[in-house]
């Protein structure tokens, strides 16, 4: 696969293509977009193993702001810097080709923990490190908006947007929606009630085509090139 179809197949997946209404705004034509990643790595599925190293691949086409650890289970930061050992490890490839690759220890800085329990029906639960870091970089004195991929669960954003009503206008959230909606209901239903302004691209298919389409045979089957290729 070209380089170009894996970045497009990423970019589908991740939300990209609701960032702007048209082709020729976006990173292939050398904008470049604010990005913060809300991941559940490491909880209840490996796809955001798979997410995040393409995240890193192409990390030189937009400005990464933040990682943050968002899981229903038993992912944490540490996943999200063992990823990021394995990007230190082809960085210097990875330079000969975009001298504006993020430097691993950079990335390592903006990765942070997010909540770890699922709010109860209030939809809000407490402040963690990771919501902290949504507000600040929201607020950084930059015209861009800032757009967070929400690959994992919903607790940081509605406590970033609960505790700093005043970032709404600068976020763009692009939101998987299927089971991770499931997995946070009161906190889905409190940015339904509270939060109806802020702009939310919410995508119940698109993500799905990592794990479960194309070719589930032998070694290109996601039972067997997960598990074996994740981080390696």
């Amino acid at each position: 696969m070209t380089r170009i179809r894996v970045l497009l197949a990423f970019l589908a997946c991740s939300g990209w293509a609701a960032l702007t209404g048209r082709a020729d705004t976006g990173a292939l034509a050398g904008h470049r977009h604010r990005v913060l990643v809300s991941t559940d790595i490491g909880g209840s599925d490996p796809d955001d193993f798979q997410s995040t190293v393409h995240l890193l691949v192409y990390a030189d086409v937009f400005d990464l702001e933040g990682l943050v650890s968002s899981p229903y289970g038993p992912g944490r930061r540490q996943q999200i810097l063992e990823v990021i050992d394995r990007y230190e490890r082809e960085f210097a490839n990875l330079r000969t080709h975009s001298d504006r690759c993020p430097p691993p220890d950079s990335v390592r800085a903006l990765t942070k923990q997010g909540e770890t329990e699922v709010a109860t029906y209030a939809g809000v639960r407490r402040s963690t490190e990771g919501f902290a870091w949504i507000v600040r970089c929201v607020r950084r004195d930059d015209p861009r908006p800032l757009h967070v991929l929400r690959w994992g669960g919903l607790e940081n954003l509605a406590q970033a947007l609960h505790d700093a009503p005043d970032i709404r206008p600068k976020l763009r959230v692009h939101f998987i929606g299927g089971p991770s909606k499931k997995g946070s209901p009161d906190v889905y239903h409190h940015l339904a009630v509270h939060h109806l302004r802020v702009r939310i691209t919410e995508s119940n298919a698109t993500c799905r085509g990592w794990f479960d389409g194309g070719d589930q045979t032998g070694e290109w089957g996601s039972a067997f090139f997960v598990p074996t290729f994740r981080i390696s």
